[in-house]
């Protein structure tokens, strides 16, 4: 097949999915939120050239990113011709929480295969629950990293930069103090306009109702941060932009079309959670939502929705290089919360937001550690073609644990269900291990990073991977 060139601008990283963790906005990281869709060149798919690749070859072993370190949750993030893994680990003591490390590979594509050069920083104070949250995506300044983080207060975000250079961007308000959980990062894009400085779109996931949350909203704010510098301005919606019964994910990217653009679950009709905050069940919404090239949190609009029987169980995004983007996802097959998830499906947007295909199912019915457990995967887009990566348990390995790292390559043609295009074994990758992918910009390579779960301490490993003609 020929995969088209990954996003010219932009990063093609994975927007990381998984079960939800703690009930408050899904897997602990997701990186790329920033990618765009839309790039010069010749590739029939946009971007560069089409690469040949009829299928794929691992061209880098597995090698450790950390060293023993209790270190989880990667995310990947485009920096330049490069790649920075954003992964968390417990702050030395006797700082509590949590802190984020960010080693950056300048040309991790070609070559000899091996670690990141090492943080030479930190971003310290994050919440010391476990259940929490960042999200990971490129900055609105070039070859720059930003994320969306929670404090160790257990009650605020931050927005900082990573790379190049460690900066504070904004402070996030707390919610009152009836929300007992949360808030929790669940999407960030950083926004281009017209003016000078840097504009993102954050998201968080709130839980309220007691020791365990009955209730959930998401909530979106627009900052801004001035050329002169930090601190930025935060704009917030009026109110929730979701809400559910049950943990609700976001996941967003920007399209030179509709301009920032947003995937996330819901109870309710659009804007209905507005009207008096109560959900009406589980979130079995999927609800594309634009606001339009400045981001204005003010003036949102809904460009697609799917109404699905049971709740969305995770979410992914993959930004495509025509400006559209792939959203995948998993959700439950009944009410219960025994029943077991369904097939990871994908949906296909244009750069309007709209559906650009039929939604596909790519594996059928994989499970995370229990059978009601949703898979762990990740995904990103190699042109114009989906790519998902993960490790689970499912009927095709005889209802037993997947061994190795499963990657699926995906396009309009491909039929339902279709094999993995490789299964990498061996492999540290281990059934939901929490996943990240990102794809080279020409489209001819991918990395894989996952935290192995397979030892106490537990570390972040990388795989590459390269087309095969």
């Amino acid at each position: 097949m020929e995969l088209g060139g990954g996003p010219s601008t932009g990063g093609s990283s994975s927007g990381g999915a998984g079960g939800a963790l703690g009930g408050t906005g899904g897997a602990a990281s997701g990186g790329g939120g920033s990618a765009t869709g839309g790039g010069a060149g010749a590739g029939a798919s946009g971007g560069t050239a089409p690469v040949a690749c009829s299928g794929l070859k691992r061209t880098g072993d597995p090698i450790p990113i950390s060293n023993n370190d209790e270190a989880a949750f990667p995310s990947l993030v485009r920096v330049k011709a490069g790649a920075a893994v954003v992964y968390r680990h417990p702050s030395p003591s006797p700082s509590p929480g949590f802190e984020l490390l960010f080693p950056v590979w300048t040309d991790p594509w070609a070559g000899a295969w091996s670690p990141p050069a090492p943080s030479s920083a930190s971003i310290t104070g994050l919440s010391n629950v476990y259940e929490h949250t960042f999200q990971a995506a490129e900055g609105a300044a070039a070859g720059s990293v930003v994320v969306l983080h929670s404090s160790v207060d257990n009650t605020c975000m931050t927005l900082s930069r990573a790379v190049p250079k460690l900066e504070t961007l904004a402070g996030l308000g707390c919610p009152p103090p009836m929300f007992t959980h949360g808030p929790n990062p669940a999407a960030l894009v950083a926004v281009p306009t017209s003016s000078a400085g840097e504009t993102y779109l954050a998201a968080s996931a709130t839980g309220y109702g007691g020791l365990i949350p009955t209730n959930y909203q998401l909530n979106v704010a627009r900052v801004a941060v001035p050329s002169s510098g930090a601190p930025g301005t935060v704009t917030s919606m009026f109110d929730a932009l979701g809400c559910a019964t049950a943990p609700m994910f976001a996941r967003a990217w920007r399209s030179p079309t509709a301009g920032a653009v947003m995937a996330l679950t819901n109870s309710r009709p659009f804007l209905s959670c507005l009207e008096d905050l109560y959900a009406d069940g589980p979130p079995n919404r999927l609800q594309i939502v634009g606001f339009g090239p400045g981001g204005d949190v003010t003036k949102v609009q809904l460009l697609h929705e799917l109404v699905l029987p049971h709740a969305v169980l995770s979410l992914a995004v993959a930004p495509r290089s025509d400006g559209g983007a792939w959203v995948v996802f998993q959700a439950a097959t009944g009410a219960s919360s025994t029943s077991p998830p369904g097939p990871i499906q994908a949906l296909a947007l244009d750069a309007s937001g709209k559906p650009a295909t039929s939604i596909k199912s790519v594996v059928v019915a994989p499970t995370g550690l229990g059978p009601s457990e949703p898979a762990s995967y990740a995904a990103t887009a190699l042109g114009n073609r989906l790519v998902v990566a993960g490790s689970w348990a499912s009927a095709e390995c005889k209802e037993t644990w997947c061994p190795g790292l499963r990657i699926h390559v995906v396009d309009e043609s491909t039929p339902d269900n279709a094999p993995p295009m490789l299964v990498a074994f061996p492999s540290s990758a281990m059934i939901s291990s929490p996943i990240s992918l990102l794809a080279s910009s020409d489209g001819a390579s991918l990395i894989a990073t996952y935290s192995d779960w397979t030892g106490n301490p537990t570390d972040v490993w990388a795989e590459r991977f390269e087309c095969v003609p």
